[in-house]
This record gives structure tokens, sequence and C-alpha cells, in this order.
């Protein structure tokens, strides 16, 4: 079995693929701050892990024309910028517990060490590969989401940038990956590990969309009152001083 097939038929898989702040990118609920949020956490995790890979010794040397396959976040910094104006700036430098809890993780692995170096590669092929795959579906839905919102990207696809790849960029990189050999108990072992790190980011940031949106209709609510509570004042005011000119 090759090692595309392997890492889809992980148990875990269709977990992550089915998380519920992924699948409201197929919904009218998604927000602009959801999709920022996501891209977020994704950012750093990209940056270490390219940075990983391009330290390591790959099982094959990556095609010329793969290479922009390692400067994916990149592309996830201009698509945050893109969106910067119109996300609240509390957003702006948010990173789950999960996502640092990942990226520390990543970290102690010694790029000295050939299982380790395994481990790597396959944190690597875990997002690549879901992006690859999924990335053509989650860009329309992005892309309806700007139009709901009355912004659009321009014609060099600004916003997107994350979501656009060449036609045959996955065929490709399958062609790439038949080159190489993992065994089937790393690849199910560090799979396994890699697709718990990425479920739980996606958990932590539907628990705490939930008790933000609760913080932000407590807020607007108190901001409502305190401008009803503002106007009370003044007409209050303005009905004190009229009745003092009519009774002076």
């Amino acid at each position: 079995m090759d090692i595309i097939s392997q890492l889809h038929r992980n148990a875990l898989h269709d977990v992550a693929h089915y998380k519920a702040y992924l699948e409201r990118y197929h919904k009218d609920s998604l927000t602009l701050i959801d999709h920022y949020r996501h891209l977020r956490q994704l950012l750093p995790i990209y940056q270490l892990i390219e940075s990983l890979m391009k330290t390591i010794e790959l099982p094959a040397p990556l095609p010329t024309e793969l290479n922009f396959l390692l400067e994916r976040s990149k592309e996830i910094e201009s698509d945050l910028a893109f969106l910067a104006p119109h996300v609240p700036a509390m957003y702006r430098d948010e990173i789950t517990n999960s996502t640092q809890q990942y990226c520390d993780y990543l970290n102690t692995l010694d790029k000295n060490d050939v299982t380790a170096c395994t481990e790597i590669f396959i944190h690597y092929l875990i997002r690549i590969l879901g992006d690859l795959f999924g990335g053509q579906g989650l860009k329309k839905c992005v892309l309806d989401l700007y139009k709901h919102y009355t912004i659009f990207p321009t014609e060099n696809e600004e916003g997107v940038k994350f979501y656009c790849f060449g036609k045959n960029t996955l065929k490709d990189f399958a062609a790439w990956l038949r080159q190489i050999e993992v065994g089937k108990d790393e690849l199910d072992k560090f799979g396994t590990s890699a697709y718990q790190k990425n479920i739980a980011i996606f958990d932590e940031l539907e628990a705490t969309r939930m008790k933000l949106s609760q913080t932000q209709n407590y807020c607007n609510l108190f901001k409502k009152a305190a401008v009803v509570g503002t106007a009370a004042l003044v007409t209050g005011a303005v009905l004190a001083t009229t009745y003092t000119r009519f009774t002076l």
C-alpha cells in the first residue's frame, strides 16, 4: 500500500476531516474570524515544519518544481495580511495552547536522529496532503465567504493563495512519494500522532469559539446598555433644562 493510501486509512483521518471547526467551512455560519483563527494556527506549524524539512535529509530529493511546497507559510502570511483589516485586533496574535504544544513537541525532535527525521517527514505529509486534497474545496468556501462579506480578492488570488496549487501538483507530489519507502508501523505511529495534534487544535478552536462568541455578545450588550444609558442621561438633562427654563 502506498504512503498516501495508508495515511488516509488511518482511523483518525476521518475524525480530523469531520471536526466541527472544519465542517463549518461548508456552512453559512462560517465567519471571517473563524477563517482567520484557523490560518493563524497553521502559520507557526508550517513555519516550523518547513524549517525542519529543509534541515533533514529527505528520503528522496524533492523535485525542483515542487520546492514551493516548502514555502506554504508565505502564502498563509499573505492571506492573513489580506484578512487583517477585516478582523478585530484581539485575534491577530492568537496562538492556542494546542498549537503551542504541537510546536513545542516538534522542537524536541532530533534532526540528527533517523527515526525523528521520519517523524518530521510524516508530520509534514499529514499537513501538506490535507491541503492538496482539500484545498480546492476550501478555496471555494473561502471565496464564498469573502463574497458574503463583500470583500473580493484581486486577480492574483490575494486572500486565497494558501489554497492555490498548479493543476499537476498533486500528481507530481504523489509520483515523488512513490519513490519513498516508509515502514507501516512508523506511518501508523507517527501519522496517528500528527492527526491527534491537529485534532486537538480543531477542538480547542471550536471550544474557544463558543467562549469568544459569548464574550463578544456580552460586550455588545454592555455597549448597547451604555449607549442607552447615555442617551437616557442626555434626555433627562435636556428635559431638566427645559423644565427649569419654563419655571424660572
